[in-house]
């Protein structure tokens, strides 16, 4: 199995469940470059079952970011293994010019990847401190039981995600405002002494313990998913699109 060319394509399966959370904690999967050995790896293998949905929408994704001209023309004369990655890169940094609507479907189904993990996993996904490779052994299951509506969503905002930064889409900025009315909708969705928890647990996120920062992960998940509009979008622009979709202060 060519490892390295699989490992890569993950990136660009689960890297769209990077996640931010305001200015200070940039919740993504742990990549460190400098542990990936090199190959000669050229050849793909879906790292899904036959038998799944995400398997058929894992290789027509593939066969798209093969066929892409203007993905060909963005990365220049590269080998696959720097196409595969440089396309994962542009799935992270689309995200916050994509439309609110699509953001929101992506973040039912990373909420039901959180969902799987236990305390321990789900605090270093949290806190930015989890390597890709090992979220990938979480997020693969679950990506793979899909049904056939979520699987095409699932990979369809990955396309939708490349090609915005291909065409360099205009950037949707979440406001200051929005974001802390957001918070403070969801703080006030909970009774005492709950929701004073959750208020704390995200000012001290990065220095909580793994119960309560897994705790305030999926708070943040769960309550925001259930949000009523216009709050659930703000909630997904929140998370999902790191400091790009942020307001600077």
């Amino acid at each position: 199995m060519k490892l390295m060319t699989r490992f890569l394509f993950g990136v660009i399966v689960v890297i769209c469940a990077t996640t931010a959370f305001l200015h200070s904690c940039h919740l993504t999967p742990k990549q460190d470059v400098k542990e990936i050995v090199v190959s000669d790896a050229t050849v793909w293998i879906n790292p899904f079952s036959k038998t799944s949905p995400a398997y058929r929408e894992a290789e027509e994704f593939h066969q798209w970011l093969l066929d892409n001209r203007k993905l060909a023309d963005e990365v220049g004369a590269v080998g696959p293994v720097d196409k595969l990655l440089r396309s994962g890169q542009m799935v992270n940094s689309g995200m916050a010019r994509l439309p609110t609507n699509l953001l929101e479907q992506r973040l039912s189904s990373v909420n039901k990847i959180l969902a799987s993990l236990d305390t321990h996993m789900c605090s270093k996904y949290i806190k930015g401190k989890m390597p890709e490779s090992e979220f990938q052994s979480y997020a693969f299951p679950v990506i793979e039981s899909f049904d056939d509506a979520e699987a095409k969503a699932w990979f369809f905002i990955n396309k939708s995600a490349i090609e915005a930064q291909l065409g360099r889409s205009p950037i949707i900025v979440l406001s200051a405002e929005d974001a802390k009315q957001t918070i403070l909708k969801t703080a006030n969705s909970m009774y005492e002494p709950q929701s004073r928890a959750f208020v704390s647990g995200l000012a001290n996120l990065k220095t909580e313990s793994d119960e309560d920062a897994c705790a305030t992960a999926r708070t943040l998940y769960v309550k925001g998913n259930s949000l009523p509009e216009p709050y659930r979008g703000y909630m997904a622009r929140l998370l999902l699109t790191g400091k790009d979709g942020q307001q600077k202060l």
